[in-house]
């Protein structure tokens, strides 16, 4: 039963064909919360160029 056991765990550490799956998922996952944080942040980051470029179009055109 110890050497089934103990052949299981080694061929599972010494298997890599489950990591390419794992991270591809990890980069998937990177790439959705990048194109996530983008679009959240996108209208704010809009706002604060308006304003700052009203706010030189008024410095500049008193």
């Amino acid at each position: 039963m110890f050497t089934y056991l103990s052949r299981l765990v080694g061929k599972l550490f010494c298997e890599d064909d489950g990591a390419t799956a794992v991270e591809y998922c990890v980069m998937l996952t990177v790439i959705i919360l990048a194109l996530v944080g983008i679009f959240a942040t996108g209208d704010v980051q809009r706002l604060l160029f308006e304003d700052n470029s009203d706010k030189i179009s008024n410095a500049l055109n008193p």
